[in-house]
């Protein structure tokens, strides 16, 4: 901001000028100067000058109204369509282009001039082929999800989305975001891997804590339970939260007991790993309490069928495959196969398992430098926990290089 000594005798002129970009249209306060200078008796020799290379005082037309109204009542001038291009500090002069008359100017003296800077897309978005015409993030404003890659998807200023580039905005944007990002990732059922399901769930012997759908079923199931086998399952692909099947064993074989129902039953642990737990310090103790309660663990079998109506569940043996068993159950919770989401899975962001490829050390893409991932999306070779979530450090520098606005 360029600005002189403190205003005093005679006319003088105070320039507020905002620039021909859509970046931060939303809280420009044009009676702040208007009502700091009234308190030192300077108003009376101050004109005020707001000049906007906007058609309008403001976006939206029911507070343009009121602000015109303050503008009129406090005797401050605006002129719209009119858009700075020239500061001349030494001559207290602001050059402003008339934008309904190319090539018409008007040079104006200030006594105190603020400036709103020109702003637009940032070069990592406008340099790639996620930009609209302009630069801008182009997604729909539906749905925020990009119009010609639909695993992409944007919120907040980056995007061309027709809305103030506000925190408020952003804001409405992020209910949005979320019905969206739900519904596409919702596209692959990962129960349908296992004949049989998601059918099953349907009887109340079967449950799963891993559905918001399915996990009253376990407690239902539970309770239910009287006599006989109570199954749990590992399936052979990564999970969320690799403790969570056994946990959910450990807390049945605990009710059981306190309901007195844990003579007549017989738990069964059946899980594709070739270990109890990918720790061997804590599978070391877990064996210990598998044998202290009783509880049958058969590693390297991967559920592959349920038949709710006979209320068995057949496994195969990965260690010898085209091999099956059958085992019945009068209990039995399904820990469903996992695997990377569609959107990046189909995409060339995915390594070959469709998992996003990124450096371990860094969390940024191996081939996309502007592409940064973390969490359970990622290959990192960690467990796909919100632990590892937070202990997962990420190198600064080559965000910032990406990210700041030139």
């Amino acid at each position: 901001m360029e600005s002189s000594a403190e205003l005093q005798g005679g006319q003088r002129y105070l320039h507020v000028s905002q620039h021909s970009c859509e970046m931060s249209r939303g809280t420009a306060k044009d009676n702040v100067p208007n009502g700091c200078l009234p308190a030192k008796g300077k108003r009376e020799n101050a004109k005020i000058i707001y000049n906007t290379s906007l058609p309008v005082i403001f976006a939206v037309k029911k507070y343009a109204d009121v602000l015109w109204g303050i503008v009129k009542s406090r005797d401050l001038e605006v002129n719209l369509r009119h858009n700075l291009i020239e500061v001349r500090a030494d001559k207290q002069e602001a050059v402003f282009e008339n934008l309904d008359n190319p090539g018409e100017t008007k040079v104006q003296q200030y006594e105190m001039l603020h400036v709103t800077p020109p702003m637009g897309p940032i070069p990592v978005i406008k340099s790639s082929p996620l930009a609209d015409e302009a630069g801008w993030l182009n997604v729909d404003k539906e749905t925020l999800q990009h119009k010609k890659y639909p695993n992409v998807f944007g919120i907040g200023d980056c995007t061309n989305l027709p809305t103030a580039r506000t925190a408020a905005a952003v804001a409405a944007q992020s209910a949005i975001l979320d019905r969206t990002i739900t519904k596409v990732l919702k596209n692959e059922e990962p129960d349908k891997k296992i004949k049989g399901l998601p059918e099953a769930f349907d009887h109340p012997k079967i449950g799963s804590n891993y559905s918001v759908q399915t996990v009253e079923k376990t407690w239902k199931a539970l309770q239910n339970f009287k006599e006989g086998n109570a199954i749990f399952t590992f399936p052979n692909t990564p999970v969320k939260c690799a403790g969570a099947p056994q946990k959910i064993m450990y807390l049945t074989d605990a009710y059981l007991r306190k309901t007195g129902k844990r003579t007549n039953a017989k738990i069964i642990y059946n899980t594709s790993l070739p270990v109890l737990f990918g720790v061997k310090k804590y599978a070391d103790v877990l064996w210990g309490i598998v044998k202290s309660r009783d509880l049958q663990v058969n590693l390297r079998h991967n559920l592959i069928e349920v038949r709710a109506d006979k209320q068995e569940a057949v496994f195969e043996n990965l260690d010898n495959p085209g091999e099956t068993k059958v085992f019945q159950y009068e209990m039995l919770h399904v820990t469903p196969p996992m695997g990377p989401i569609p959107v990046i899975k189909s995409s060339p962001l995915a390594d070959e398992a469709g998992w996003l490829n990124v450096d371990k050390e860094t969390l940024q893409h191996k081939k996309y430098p502007n592409v940064f991932g973390i969490g359970d999306c990622t290959n990192l070779p960690t467990s796909k926990t919100g632990a590892a979530v937070g202990a997962c450090g990420v190198d600064q520098d080559p965000i910032e290089s990406y990210f700041i606005l030139e």
